[in-house]
Order: structure tokens, then C-alpha cells, then sequence
């Protein structure tokens, strides 16, 4: 049997694979209502899967609080995040931090901006 770790990976990698067969639809959400001063929210998408809503965003720590410096270049910190909400919308349990997540964010943002569409569209542009 699977660790958690391996479980909390295989959900997201299922969602992810929901998402991109638009099985799973997101739309684009408020963000959560509480986070710290130092934290931006950049972007918040949500849906709801077997009854359950979810919520995904990502956020960006401030620069002058949380930077990392690598090989002395500064970069911003970010985190996504895919919380479970309460019916008033109110986030109550996010799963571990995974690169899964970012593959997800990635998905959820390719099927909320309607590039597939916008390729076929150029590619069946004769013009």
C-alpha cells in the first residue's frame, strides 16, 4: 500500500488528468479571504469534484520577507495550494505541497484561458 505522500500525489495526478480530458472544469474564484501581509494571492481557480469543492491558487511571498538566493540571484518564493472548502467557502484542509500541484495549476490554467481552442483556430486559419 501507497504512503500518503504517494496518495496526496496520485489525487492531484488524477485531477490534473481530469482537467485536461475536461472532465473537471474550474473557473476562476476569489481568493482566500485570509492570508498573511506578506503573502499575494496571484491567482485562485475553483471547482467542485463528487460533491466536494476545491480550491487552487497560487501565492507569492513578499520579496522583502521570504527570498531565496541561489547562486546569488534572488527569486520570489511561490506556493500552490489545493484546499478543500466548507459549503461557505471557506478553505478547512490543503493537501502537502507536491510539484503535482504546479502540474495541476498548469492544466487548470491552459483549460480556464482557452488556448486549445485559440491554437485550433490558428491552425485551421487558412489565411
Amino acid at each position: 500500500m501507497s504512503n500518503n505522500k504517494d496518495k496526496w500525489i496520485d489525487v492531484v495526478a488524477k485531477l490534473t488528468k481530469l482537467t485536461q480530458e475536461k472532465k473537471l472544469l474550474w473557473v476562476t474564484t476569489d481568493s482566500p479571504s485570509s492570508t498573511p501581509s506578506y503573502v499575494t494571492i496571484r491567482i485562485s481557480f475553483a471547482t467542485k469534484y463528487k460533491g466536494r469543492s476545491l480550491r487552487l491558487y497560487e501565492k507569492e511571498f513578499d520579496h522583502t520577507s521570504n527570498r531565496s538566493i541561489i547562486g546569488g540571484l534572488m527569486f520570489e518564493e511561490t506556493e500552490t495550494v489545493l484546499e478543500l472548502l466548507d459549503e461557505n467557502g471557506i478553505g478547512i484542509w490543503s493537501f502537502p505541497g507536491t510539484r503535482a500541484l504546479s502540474d495541476l495549476m498548469s492544466a487548470v490554467r491552459f483549460q480556464i484561458s482557452g488556448a486549445n481552442d485559440f491554437i485550433n483556430d490558428v491552425l485551421a486559419d487558412d489565411d
